[in-house]
């Protein structure tokens, strides 16, 4: 049985016939995975499970049964010149669908900095992105459906969630698009207390970036949804 909130580090690979940049990619695949395990809320496949697949080219969907994860990260390193390119990807193991990837160049001479580096920043958007996933593609049976909040305002919350995600991941993302997208989803259901106090932490960030933003009149109207009360079949 696969726990959707779990993942598997595979050796990154080594694309090269240089020894030293094998001992490069696994020492990457390495620091990727001590980051992650150090996440409370996902659940990660040890080194030992993880790496007796190197060099094996295994199907995600097997990996994944074998090792009872939902999803696998996944990469290689190769060099152009003085260049070192990285590439990661995750990987949804119930059907072998690519959930993000990116890739990454570095001098080679940056060496132990810049292998510490990239990892970090792998581990860092890894370890929401299946988060993110199961909210797109599952939020609504997992989550909406037993709150009982209206389908079309989940909607427009999730994707109000997902406009926050491209910034988080460096992909772009627009604040008015995110703080129009929730406040669609209180409009169509202002009990969704969720949306209402994501809304209250997000909006004042207009202050930075749209000079006609009236903080006074907004001040009131967001104390006045925060106190909004959930009706009782949602609680």
């Amino acid at each position: 049985m696969k726990a959707m909130h779990s993942i598997a580090v595979l050796p990154f690979a080594n694309m090269t016939t240089s020894e030293a940049i094998g001992l490069l990619a696994d020492g990457l695949s390495e620091d990727i995975l001590d980051n992650l395990a150090q996440t409370e809320y996902l659940n990660v496949a040890s080194r030992s499970a993880s790496f007796q697949y190197t060099g094996r080219g295994e199907d995600p969907l097997l990996v994944g049964e074998q090792l009872g994860v939902g999803y696998l990260l996944e990469g290689g390193v190769r060099q152009q010149g003085d260049t070192l390119r990285i590439t990661a990807q995750l990987i949804r193991t119930n059907n072998g669908f690519h959930v993000w990837s990116t890739t990454y160049e570095r001098p080679i001479a940056e060496g132990f900095e810049m292998q510490s580096a990239v990892a970090a920043n792998i581990a860092y958007i890894t370890e929401s992105e299946p988060g993110h996933d199961i909210l797109a593609n599952y939020g609504w049976k997992l989550f909406g459906e037993a709150a009982e909040i209206d389908p079309l305002a989940f909607k427009h919350w999730v994707n109000g969630v997902m406009e926050n995600r491209k910034f988080q991941i460096g992909e772009g993302g627009n604040l008015a698009t995110q703080i129009q997208l929730i406040g669609n989803a209180i409009e169509v259901d202002p009990s969704f207390h969720q949306a209402c106090v994501i809304l209250a932490d997000i909006e004042p960030l207009r202050l930075f970036t749209d000079k006609r933003f009236d903080p006074k009149n907004q001040s009131s109207r967001l104390k006045q949804r925060a106190r909004l009360p959930r009706s009782s079949n949602q609680e």
